[in-house]
């Protein structure tokens, strides 16, 4: 318990099993570490998911040249910061219940981000060249996907478990966006997605005033209407509401399934 390790390369050549390995403790933080060549980079086995207290730590570090980066199972509140990752099968793969994957760059993986348990959270990470960006595992629920960037991805986003939220996050030259037949997962994107297939499972909200702007589905399977509302005059320095009201009244009335857009 309450061990901090600053600093530290070790290089396995391809001959090291595992770079450094972590089994039944808990508030460790890892910083600053070089691992390079090694089957698994860092492999952190905590004492159990009921161990709320227990929240250890890789920040700043680099994990190179390994089969698997970051393996982690049984600590709860694991944070990954900050984080350079190469990987030729997973960047990071973390079973572990509210953990934070976060500011981590991951290169050249079949998987960038693998997340298990429930409670996590990925933001702001970087995954490129994967065959999938991110991944949630079956048996995983409640977790949150903030703001990654994920370029070059055969998939970016394979959606597994259920009750996630998606918000925010960009795949550039994607194949496809999001597959997987997770239950009740919300996704808000920022670009529309493919409408059909897979992201039917989904309930999808594509905001046309998010940037960049767009014109097309907002909710698949559902219509987009455009309006051009304008309040009333503006006796007292206020806009009057009823006239507004009144085109959106009989706009749902005229299209009870279409999704309303001002223009």
């Amino acid at each position: 318990d309450h061990v901090t390790v600053t600093g530290g390369i070790f290089l396995g050549n391809g001959a090291a099993g595992v770079g450094v390995r972590v089994d039944g403790s808990g508030r460790v933080n890892l910083d600053g570490l070089s691992l390079k060549g090694c089957a698994k980079g860092l492999v952190f086995n905590g004492r159990g998911f009921g161990r709320t207290n227990d929240q250890s730590s890789l920040t700043r570090s680099q994990l190179r040249e390994a089969q698997v980066g970051l393996t982690v199972r049984n600590a709860p509140g694991f944070v990954a910061l900050d984080n350079l990752v190469q990987a030729k099968e997973c960047g990071l793969d973390v079973e572990s219940p509210n953990a934070i994957l976060a500011g981590n760059l991951v290169t050249a993986a079949s998987t960038g981000l693998r997340l298990a348990a429930a409670g996590g959270v990925g933001a702001d990470n970087r995954v490129e060249k994967a065959a999938i960006g991110i991944e949630l595992a079956e048996s995983s629920s409640r977790h949150s996907l903030l703001r990654n960037r994920l370029t070059g991805a055969q998939v970016a986003f394979q959606v597994n478990g259920q009750g996630h939220f998606l918000f925010g996050n960009e795949a550039e030259g994607a194949a496809r966006m999001l597959t997987g037949a997770g239950a009740a997962s919300y996704v808000v994107a920022r670009l529309p997605l493919p409408e059909g297939g897979d992201a039917v499972v989904h309930r999808v909200f594509t905001p046309p005033t998010l940037p960049p702007n767009h014109r097309g589905s907002v909710v698949p399977g559902m219509e987009r209407e455009e309006l051009t509302l304008t309040g009333g005059p503006k006796p007292t320095n206020r806009t009057e509401l009823a006239p507004v009201q009144e085109a959106v009244d009989r706009a749902r009335a005229d299209k009870p399934q279409a999704v309303l857009v001002d223009q």
